[in-house]
Order: C-alpha cells, then sequence, then structure tokens
C-alpha cells in the first residue's frame, strides 16, 4: 500500500515539475506546489526532518533567510 502511495504521489510531482519547467527546462516562477497540513501529518517524523533539511538546503541556494514562519509551517 505505502509503495503504491509513493509511485502515485510520484508520477503526479513529476507531471507538476515537467509543467513547470516547459520544454527548455526552465523554471517558469516557482516550482512544485504547497504542502497541506494533512499531507504533512501523514510523515513520519524521519521524513518531516528530511522535508525541513531540504527547505533549509533550498532557500540557502537562493540566499534566502529563513523566517519564524518557515520553522512554524506557516502558509503564505
Amino acid at each position: 500500500m505505502e509503495a503504491q502511495l509513493f509511485m502515485t504521489e510520484w508520477a503526479r510531482y513529476a507531471s507538476t515539475i515537467t509543467k513547470q519547467l516547459g520544454l527548455r527546462g526552465k523554471p517558469k516562477g516557482e516550482l512544485g506546489e504547497p504542502l497541506d497540513s494533512q499531507s504533512v501529518e501523514m510523515l513520519k517524523d524521519d521524513q518531516v526532518v528530511q522535508l525541513y533539511e531540504l527547505m533549509l538546503a533550498a532557500k540557502a541556494l537562493h540566499g534566502d533567510t529563513i523566517t519564524a514562519d518557515d520553522v512554524r509551517g506557516s502558509n503564505k
């Protein structure tokens, strides 16, 4: 069951990223989509840590600063 859910979500993610990158592979604005709180609640503790670390790394690449909202998970 977990593997099937993973593969379904991975395919949806790949489709979303492909549309957002376009034919030339350059982003047309932001990539991905926001996670809703229900999806985050389904994650295991180690997955939440990995997601948080990914957010920190992505923001560091763009020179962005981490805000209190980022830590709390508030949506803008």
